[in-house]
Parts: structure tokens; C-alpha cells; sequence
């Protein structure tokens, strides 16, 4: 130490000695008075005080238990998170509350716990002259005091509250034991950080319970009350140990200064210690005066490393436990889970939720760029139970940029696809079975509804096991329509589908292709019924409830769902979606659909491919993932269900398999039948089946409700054709064929069959261009071949002409044919379409057709009794309306100053008159066709407008623009040789102009006023031959093209 270091400690020792000897005079002054006044109370005095007190003290001195945080746990007993009130607190009974807690509590807060009645007077004397003697407030209350303090007073400073206090702690210490009262002093107090008890304040700075803190770490703890927040081991304050230390030479430090000093640090130029580390090294000293430990024990305790553990909220599943949370709220109230000690044990199980977290988390990295997936959720449920296995609701919680915190799993979002089986379970209640077949054609199902499948293709004729599992639109639509659209929200609702109201009128037939908004919770619910065969699951996230001491407040008790689906249809549902050879047309045979053990499984992608949908089960686990983002904006790339969210499902489903034990396939319901059907129609086998038949499994109830194939027609062809054979085919051509007749799935009253049957015949008629031997193209003429056109019968059309236009939608076509062989049909026919067939023969034949406007194929075919066939057919143009077309001139031209203007007309009634207006004004009025009529009109632009009249009052009009050209054409002289011999010939020629008219038309030729020739050009040349000698007078006159001439000045020809 050096000299000045010296002098300044030396300075110090001195004040504090001055100090002293101050405080020991006051407190001689302080004791004095005291006695004084003890001595003046008179007896009387005493007992009126003490009535008075007795008004003041509680009626109730019941030390009830504090209010206690509410745990919740998985279903093992892990930690998931604490809820609780402003005291964050866990109670625990005296034998859980390690001695070495109690016993450096009794050493720093009231040695004299054990002897004293509740009040330690000693320590109030001592307290009182300190508090007067330095102007500071010194506590002299007991732990007895301090506990009435925090259960039954309010916490206000005055002699009233304080006399309150201590006749209070008298008669707490005569109803409760020492243990009792110490036990809830520290179950009851403040440690700070809002951890209230021992137990809360082990676990919140240290990590472990109570009974497993050292004695350093108790120390610590012990520490804190007297000032929660300032002695907190993060509340950052230190302790001045400048002006406390007396450093001499002489008088070396005792050990509470020396291991001050140790752990002290120089902030501001001035010695300082952490204040949690004083007061640890205070509660040491203390236990060390009190024989709690000894010397060895609180240098080991300071030497202890002091892991503090940052206050933060732990929390495990977190989107799992706040829905845990608020069904606890809703049920129980805020305050009995903030406060009530509730022991919840869940459903979850951590380590599936710990491995299905990682999975979400690692496949969002893995797609986050190749689709703009930025969030995920997954939830798995025991289906036999409705237990909740794990609950991802977005892929991270805390990720506040992508709202991580939202719980996907409880939010409505559309399913796509993976909406589709709730349709087909509704189709099968109906009686269609898994082999009933549908064609997947594009179809008009109304208000221009036209979906398409995912792959843009069409797959014909599809049984509802490949719709299904290859997830085909159009047959998915089908199912819906005809198992019933209300219907269907009624299966998915009885499943579990909770979202469902005013849908079926709000998405009508796209309700199916997954138009309602649902939630993955109901998904993985409404599977799970599928998963039980058609058995309502009720999800239990919660295994048992109880309070802090153990005593159960509620317990799940088992019980099975009741039957909302029929067993055999859950059945057919689950077989098909297992069916990885039905679906390898759509996903391939090793996609990740296809898992170690027997799994149905579905996928769904919406069309603005916002959602990814992958739900599927076994009979002991459903799980189902959604791929999106929380924003709504769209994936890209080709994301898909199957690309999305599949990957997932499969990753945490083999996962799983290693935690669930494999439970064998379900046996086969006794409402459900198998029967072979024809392959192609669905129906029961025909006579032309064959041994074209498959397995198909159906209610058994419909089984006999089945029809017979009537689909497959046999037909002898002419190979060299494709036509039906005739009797002249010879054999070698002739071969005996199945063709396929396609009919809608619904019968011919229902309002869509129209629309349904259209799809059909667009089919056809593209397999016409693309492969026309398809068996499904029926054919109805009989071939020609080898018949010579005399014996073939002759049709003629009698009543139309082709491309004639008629004005009336009633047209009856007249019909004659005649043949060398006696005729067996005649049949009118509508663009190609059978209307009539008529078998009784006559001379003429008729069919009235009523026809909208249009151009319409109008035939007529007649066929004998060898199979002969003829035709005839005319186009004919149907328009009803009435109107006028101004035919002639045509708009723009240019004409003369008088012209004529035609018309034609088209009126279902007789027309009246026509009036013709030149720029408005009416030149002629024609009652009689033709409705024509020459105009006149001076140079220049004009409009000319035609309007009729019919005998119904009903108008028509048209008008055009013309250019009259009234000039002639520009003056002109032919040019030539004047003076020719006999037998030589004079070429004339004329070059007139028209220039601003309508040009020149042609050019004659005169010769002695007599027309030699006529040149259609704008100039010409004449080659005049005299035949004899004289004088010839010579000219030429141009027209143009509207009529108008000019005739050349007269040149003199003289032959010699």
C-alpha cells in the first residue's frame, strides 16, 4: 500500500470512528426516553390499547395457499409451459423446502425465528433506534410479520398497520406451527423477476427446483426479498464498498470484507460489488455467526460458478399450447389457470413433436426458394383415441416477418383437392360403387363452369377409383353432383368439418375442387373418421387435470364415437386412397405418397396455388400439412400437394411409424359387398361382357339394384371402312366388333343431361379427326362398297335449295327417294344428328323442324333391305329478323347523277312499301317488289337511305355513302396521220383523262359518224383501213365509269 493510499484509509477510519461515537450518544439519549415512557403507562392504559388492537386484527387468520401457476405438460410428463398471473409462483410442501433454504432465510431475516412468539421486541428496539438514531428505515420484523404482512395487510406504512402486523403475528405463531409458517413464508414470497416462492425462483434463475439448489445459489436467493428488483442478480446494482472498507495495515479485514473486496470491480473510480454477491456474502457471514455452516462450507458456496438463467417464458409447442391455453380460459376462467396451481397434462407427445418440428422446419429451407414456401403446419392425432400426437402451427414461432406466430393448424384456408373424398364417400351412399365408371370429358356444368384436370388432359372413361385416386377434376365434380352437393356438406360436417355453413349454396359444384375455406385441425378430424371406419372422432388434446396437490379435477375417459358414416364406405375410401397402383398414373409408383407401411393419403393444391394439402392415415395415426404462406401470396414453380406438403407427410409419417406401433389393415365391414362388373359400363355383366369384367366393392344394399351392360354394341364391319358391312362385303372383309356407347351418368329429365351429353359429342367428334376406328365411335352408315350406283337409292330434297336463307324457324323438309330394292328407312337428319326415322314407306317424306337463327345441315338418308344407303342434304340459313341491305351500289361508290339503288329484304311478313331518301330527303316510295328505284343526285358526297315498312308496322333500314360524278371526262383529240394512200392503214389513238371522277370506263371509235369500235381501256388505239379513196371524218367519245362521255374533236382522214 502506498503512502497516499495510506492516508486516505486512515482518513477514512477516523470518520467513521467520529460516526460512531456519534450513534452511541444518540442511542444512550434513544434508550432513555424509551424507558421513560414504558414506565409512564399505567395498567388501565395498557388494556384499553390492547381491546383496541384486538378491533384491528383479521377475523380470519386462515393462511390459505397462494395463488400457484397453472403447468402444462405433453403425455409424459415433459414441460411445456407455465401460465400464470402477475406472481409467477409453485408451491410446495415444507418437506420438498431444502434446510439450507430455511436456514440462511432464518440466519439474514430473523435469527430468533425459533424463540421469539411472533415479535422479536429486541429486534423493534433495536430496529427503532437505528431508524431514529440514522434517519434510515431499518426492518425489524420477523418472518411471523413478514408473512401477515404479504397474506393479510396491506402494504401502507403506518402505526396503525404496524400495531396490526404485530398482534396479528402473536396470534398467527399461537395457530400455526414454525414449520407451517416458514413453509409459507416461502411459498408466499417475492424473489423478483415475478417468481414468487422458493420453487418459482429456483426455476427462474436457476433452472432446477428447490431442493436442488446448493448453498451458494440459496444464498443468493435468500438475498433478494429484503429489495426484489434491486438485489436481483439482473437488475445490474452495485454496492459502494469505498467509504465502507477500513483498510489498515493494523487491522487487517475480517472475512465479509475480505471476500467483498475479492468479488469487488473499480466503476467511476470508485470500489464497488455486484449487490447480489454482497448480500450472498452477507447470508453467509450471518449463517456462519449462527452455527448453520462453517468456514470451509461459504468459502466452497463463493467459489461456486453462478449460472444465472435470463428471465424468459419457456415454452415448448408453443402453437400447441396456447390453443391448450384457451380451451383452459373458456372452460375454467382466466383466473383459476392464471392462479388456480392446475396440473394440465396433454395428448402431445414431445418427441414426435420435436421430430415433426424439425421436419417442417427442414423442408421449408428445402423449398423457401424452389416454390416461395415460407410457412408450413403440421398436426397427427391418434385416430382410435382423438388424442393429439403433435401440433406444428407454423414453422416457427418467433419468426415475426412471416407472422410465425399465427396457428395455421386452427386456420381456414381452402383444401383443393384433398377435399375431394368427402364427395365420393357421398356418391357411394347413393349406391355408385369403387369401379362405377364416369367420362372425363370437359364439360359445361353451368354459368360457364369448366374445370379442368391438373395434367390439362381429358381420360375418357374413368372408374371412381382412378378419379379419386388420381385426383381428376371432372370426375370429382361428377361424384359431387350426383351424390348431392347439400349432402356432401353434411358428410364432411358429421366427420368433423366445422367451416361448412351456407356453403353448398356459396361454392355450388366447386365446393368439391376445395372452394369452402376449412381448418387442417378439422381435416386431420374429419380423416380421422375415415381412419375408424366412419366412427366421429372427438379430439381430446387434454389426458387429465390436476390441482397442485395431485387430486384429479378431470380425466379423460374413453369412449367410442358414434357411427356417422357407414363402415363400408370409410372402407372404400381408405382402399382407395392406399391404392398406389390406382394413382401411379397421376403420382408415379415411388411418389411421396407411398410409405413403409399401408397408408391412405390425398393431396390438394388450390388454383391460385396458394395452399398445399397432404392429409392421409392408418388405422393408428392421421396426419395431416398445409404448405403456404401466411400473407396469401401464391407458390411458384410446380408446387403442388404432392411436391409441397407430401414430402412432409411422409418424412414425419415414417417418423411416427418408429413411436406408433403398426396395427394390421381393417377387416372388411359387413355392409360392404364385392361383385364383377362389366369393366366398361360399371353395370352387371351383358351378353357381350364377356370376360371383360373386374372386381368392385359397393354397399351390399345396391348390389341388386345394379342394371345389366347395355353399353357394348356388336357390329359386323367393313374393315376397308370402318363401316357397317352390307351383304355384299365379301368375307374377308367382314370382322364382328365391340364399340362402346357413351351416355351421360345422368338421365335424359335431368336439366344438366343436355350440357353433359354436349361434352360427349365434342369428344367424339374429336376422335373423328384423331383416331377414327376408336370403339367408341359407333358407326350408323352402312359401307357402299361393292355396290354400283344403280342399286343405291336416290334422295332427293324437294322443299329447299342449298344455302338457301329462310325467314322462318318452322321448316318442313320435303323429302323423295326411290331405290332398286325395297326401302326399309328414311330418317331426316339435324347437323349429323338423328331426328326422325321413318319405317312406313311413301312416296314423299316429311319432318318439321323448328330451328333457331342459324346455319343449320339439313339430310335425309334412305336405306333398303340390303343395307344400301343414299342421301341427300342442303345448308340452310334460318333469319327471322327483319331488315333491309342496300345490295347495289355498294357503300362508297362512285356513281352518276342518276343511278340505281337495289335492295334486298328479309321479312318473316309482307313488306308494305320501301322508301328511297337521298341525304334525307325521299325521292320514290316502291309498294311492289322488286324494291328498286333510280336516283339522281348533283356531284359530290351523299347519303342514301332505304327504310321498310312491313304489314305489322315493324321498320327496317340501311344506308350507305356514294360520290356522284356528274362531269365528263376531260376534252381530247385522237392523234394519227391525216393523209394515207389506198390500201395503207391509219392507227388513231386516243389517251383521255377523268382526273377527280370516277375514270375512264371505255372508248368508241367513230368513223363517219359510224360506231367502229369499242375498247373497255382507259386508252386505245384504232387502226383505220380505208377501202377507198376519199375524205373520212374521224373521232372518238370516252365514257367513264359512271357514265358520263366526252366525244374528242373530229379529225379529217384523206386517202389517196
Amino acid at each position: 500500500m502506498t503512502y497516499q493510499q495510506h492516508k486516505r484509509a486512515t482518513h477514512r477510519r477516523e470518520k467513521v470512528q467520529k460516526r460512531r461515537q456519534s450513534i452511541k450518544s444518540k442511542l444512550l439519549v434513544t434508550f432513555i426516553v424509551i424507558s421513560t415512557v414504558i414506565l409512564a403507562l399505567s395498567l388501565g392504559a395498557l388494556v384499553s390499547v390492547f381491546a383496541y388492537v384486538d378491533t384491528l386484527i383479521p377475523s380470519d387468520l386462515t393462511i390459505a395457499a397462494a395463488s400457484e401457476s397453472t403447468f402444462i405438460y405433453d403425455r409424459n410428463g415433459e414441460f411445456l409451459y407455465e401460465i400464470h398471473g402477475d406472481e409467477r409462483r409453485t408451491n410446495i410442501p415444507n418437506e420438498q423446502i431444502p434446510e439450507v433454504i430455511k436456514q440462511a432465510t432464518i440466519a439474514l431475516e430473523d435469527k430468533f425465528f425459533y424463540e421469539h412468539k411472533g415479535v422479536d421486541l429486541t429486534g423493534v428496539v433495536r430496529s427503532a433506534l437505528l431508524n431514529v438514531s440514522t434517519g434510515s428505515t431499518v426492518g425489524g420484523s420477523t418472518i411471523t410479520q413478514q408473512l401477515v404482512r404479504e397474506v393479510f395487510l396491506t402494504p401502507e406504512k403506518t402505526i396503525t398497520r404496524k400495531v396490526t402486523e404485530i398482534f396479528t403475528a402473536i396470534r398467527i405463531e399461537q395457530r400455526y406451527s414454525k414449520e407451517e409458517i416458514l413453509a409459507s413464508y416461502l411459498n408466499q414470497i417475492n424473489y423478483g423477476s415475478g417468481s414468487y416462492g422458493i420453487q418459482a425462483a429456483a426455476e427462474r434463475y436457476f433452472r432446477k427446483n428447490a431442493d436442488e439448489l446448493t448453498l451458494g445459489e440459496a444464498a443468493v436467493l435468500v438475498g433478494i426479498p429484503q429489495r426484489p428488483t434491486g438485489n436481483s442478480p439482473f437488475s445490474g446494482k452495485t454496492f459502494d464498498l469505498q467509504d465502507y472498507l477500513e483498510i489498515d495495515i493494523a487491522n487487517p479485514l475480517d472475512w465479509y470484507q475480505q471476500q467483498c473486496v475479492r468479488f469487488s470491480k473499480i466503476e467511476n473510480e470508485r470500489t464497488v460489488i455486484d449487490i447480489w454477491r454482497q448480500r450472498q456474502i452477507k447470508t453467509l457471514k450471518l449463517m456462519m455467526e449462527q452455527d448453520f455452516i462453517t468456514l470451509e462450507q461459504a468459502n466452497a458456496a463463493l467459489d461456486e460458478p453462478m449460472a444465472f438463467t435470463r428471465p424468459y417464458e419457456t415454452i415448448n409447442a408453443p402453437h400447441f399450447v396456447i390453443y391448450i391455453r384457451d380451451l383452459l380460459t373458456e372452460k375454467y376462467g382466466e383466473k383459476v389457470i392464471r392462479e388456480g396451481g392446475l396440473r394440465v397434462y396433454t395428448s402431445l407427445d414431445m418427441n414426435l413433436q420435436r421430430q415433426a418440428e424439425q421436419i417442417v422446419s427442414d423442408h421449408v429451407d428445402e423449398i423457401r426458394s424452389q416454390f416461395n414456401a415460407h410457412n408450413a403446419s403440421l398436426m397427427a392425432m391418434d385416430p382410435t383415441t382423438g388424442e393429439i400426437l403433435a401440433y406444428v402451427g407454423s414453422v416457427d414461432y418467433f419468426d415475426e416477418a412471416n407472422d410465425g406466430n399465427v396457428d395455421v393448424v386452427q386456420f381456414a384456408r381452402q383444401p383443393g383437392s384433398s377435399f375431394k373424398p368427402f364427395a365420393y364417400a357421398t356418391a357411394f351412399k347413393k349406391g355408385f360403387s369403387t369401379e362405377s365408371t364416369v367420362l372425363d370429358f370437359y364439360t359445361d356444368f353451368g354459368g360457364g363452369y369448366r374445370p379442368r384436370n391438373y395434367d390439362g388432359r381429358e381420360h375418357g372413361v374413368v372408374t371412381l377409383r382412378q378419379g379419386l385416386a388420381n385426383s381428376y377434376n371432372v370426375p370429382a365434380v361428377k361424384a359431387l353432383y350426383l351424390g348431392g352437393i347439400q349432402q356432401t356438406v353434411d358428410t364432411a360436417t358429421d366427420l368433423g368439418i366445422t367451416t361448412l355453413d351456407g356453403q353448398a349454396d356459396n361454392c355450388g359444384l366447386s365446393l368439391t375442387l376445395g372452394c369452402p375455406e376449412v381448418r387442417l385441425f378439422d381435416m386431420v378430424t374429419a380423416y380421422s373418421g375415415f381412419a375408424t371406419m366412419g366412427k366421429k372422432v372427438t379430439p381430446q388434446p387434454i389426458l387429465k387435470i390436476t390441482d397442485s396437490a395431485g387430486t384429479i379435477v378431470e380425466e379423460l375417459q374413453p369412449a367410442e364415437g358414434a357411427q356417422v358414416l357407414d363402415a363400408g364406405i370409410a372402407y372404400m375410401i381408405a382402399d382407395i386412397l392406399s391404392d398406389n397402383e390406382a394413382r401411379a398414373s397421376a403420382f408415379g409408383y415411388n411418389s411421396a405418397l407411398k410409405v413403409s407401411r399401408r397408408a391412405a393419403v390425398k393431396t390438394g393444391t388450390t388454383n391460385d396455388i396458394k395452399d398445399n394439402w397432404t392429409v392421409g392415415f392408418t388405422p393408428d395415426l392421421t396426419v395431416g400439412v398445409w404448405v403456404g404462406n401466411n400473407n396469401g401470396d401464391p407458390l411458384t414453380g410446380h408446387a403442388s400437394g404432392v411436391t409441397g406438403a407430401a414430402p412432409i407427410w411422409h418424412d414425419f409419417m415414417e417418423a411416427a411409424f418408429g413411436t406408433v406401433e403398426a396395427t394390421s389393415w381393417y377387416p372388411f365391414p359387413d355392409s360392404l359387398g364385392s361383385v364383377e362388373i362389366d369393366n366398361f359400363s360399371g353395370f352387371l355383366p351383358g351378353p357381350d361382357t364377356g370376360d371383360q369384367v373386374r372386381s368392385t366393392l359397393m354397399l351390399k344394399s345396391f348390389i341388386s339394384l345394379l342394371p345389366v351392360d347395355d353399353r357394348r354394341v356388336k357390329l359386323t364391319i367393313d374393315t376397308s371402312n370402318n363401316l357397317i358391312a352390307n351383304p355384299a362385303t365379301p368375307p374377308e372383309l367382314r370382322q364382328e366388333k365391340i364399340f362402346f356407347k357413351l351416355k351421360p351418368e345422368i338421365p335424359e329429365e335431368d336439366p344438366s343431361y343436355t350440357r353433359w351429353n354436349k361434352a360427349i359429342e365434342d369428344y367424339l367428334n374429336k376422335l373423328r379427326e384423331t383416331d377414327p376406328a376408336s370403339p367408341y365411335l359407333i358407326p350408323t352408315e352402312v359401307s357402299q362398297s361393292y355396290y354400283n350406283g344403280s342399286n343405291v337409292p336416290t334422295v332427293s330434297i324437294l322443299s329447299h335449295t342449298n344455302d338457301q336463307t329462310v325467314t322462318s324457324g318452322t321448316v318442313t323438309l320435303e323429302a323423295a327417294a326411290l331405290g332398286p330394292y325395297a326401302l326399309t328407312s328414311v330418317k331426316f337428319y339435324l347437323n349429323n344428328s338423328p331426328v326422325s326415322t321413318i319405317t312406313q314407306m311413301q312416296d314423299r317424306y316429311s319432318y318439321g323442324y323448328t330451328l333457331a337463327d342459324g346455319t343449320y345441315t339439313l339430310k335425309v338418308e334412305a336405306t333398303d333391305d340390303h343395307g344400301a344407303t343414299g342421301r341427300a342434304q342442303v345448308i340452310i340459313k334460318v333469319d327471322t329478323t327483319f331488315h333491309i341491305d342496300i345490295t347495289s351500289p355498294a357503300n362508297h361508290a362512285i356513281v352518276g347523277p342518276t343511278f340505281l339503288v337495289q335492295t334486298g329484304i328479309n321479312s318473316p311478313g309482307t313488306v308494305s312499301s320501301v322508301v328511297f331518301k337521298v341525304d334525307g330527303t325521299a325521292q320514290m316510295t316502291i309498294s311492289t317488289a322488286p324494291f328498286e328505284a333510280t336516283l339522281s343526285a348533283s356531284s359530290g358526297s351523299h347519303t342514301i337511305n332505304v327504310v321498310a315498312t312491313d304489314s305489322a308496322s315493324g321498320t327496317a333500314s340501311d344506308n350507305i355513302q356514294v360520290t356522284v360524278d356528274a362531269d365528263p371526262p376531260a376534252s381530247f383529240s385522237p392523234s394519227g396521220t391525216c393523209t394515207i394512200a389506198t390500201g395503207s392503214t391509219c392507227p388513231l389513238s386516243a389517251n383521255p383523262s377523268d382526273v377527280g371522277g370516277a375514270g375512264i370506263g371505255h372508248i368508241e371509235f367513230y368513223v363517219n359518224d359510224a360506231l367502229m369500235q369499242d375498247f373497255t381501256s382507259t386508252s386505245a388505239t384504232y387502226i383505220f383501213t380505208p377501202a377507198a379513196a376519199g375524205s373520212y371524218t374521224v373521232y372518238a367519245v370516252a365514257y367513264d365509269k359512271v357514265g358520263n362521255q366526252r366525244k374528242s374533236t373530229v379529225m379529217t382522214v384523206t386517202v389517196s
